[in-house]
Order: structure tokens, then sequence, then C-alpha cells
């Protein structure tokens, strides 16, 4: 591209830059990586629901082992 090109192309990206700032709107890029974090967070809750439900049942587990009649143990 030649210099003037790049010199309209600039004023535009600055422009768009200044426009969507004002108005609170974020940037493509910005919408990209959020996602991409978004991801991470999801698959991490996941597990960790995963492994709360693991630790639930296995308690459940004991429970039931100790009082196998499911009735409520008086202390």
């Amino acid at each position: 591209m030649d210099t003037s090109a790049n010199r309209v192309a600039e004023h535009q990206r600055r422009a768009l830059d200044f426009m969507l700032d004002t108005l609170g709107l974020r940037h493509e890029w910005e919408e990209v990586s959020r996602a991409s974090e978004t991801q991470v967070v999801a698959r991490a809750v996941a597990a960790l629901e995963a492994e709360s439900d693991g630790g639930l049942r296995a308690a459940a587990r004991e429970r039931d082992a100790r009082d196998p009649d499911g009735e409520p143990n008086d202390i």
C-alpha cells in the first residue's frame, strides 16, 4: 500500500476506536479474547461441579452405610 492509503486506514481505525470507546462498546479483538476467557471459566466451573457432585455422592454413600434405614440420628 502506498503511504496515503496507510494514513487514511490509520485515521479510520482511530476514528472507529474513538466511537466505540465513546459508546462504551468493545472492540472485536476484545470480544474474541473475552469469549476465550469465558470458555476457560466455563470448563473450570464444569470440572468443579463434577468434583462437587462426586463428593456429595460419596458423602451420601457414607451416610447410608452408617444408617441403612435412612432414619435421622438423634444426637
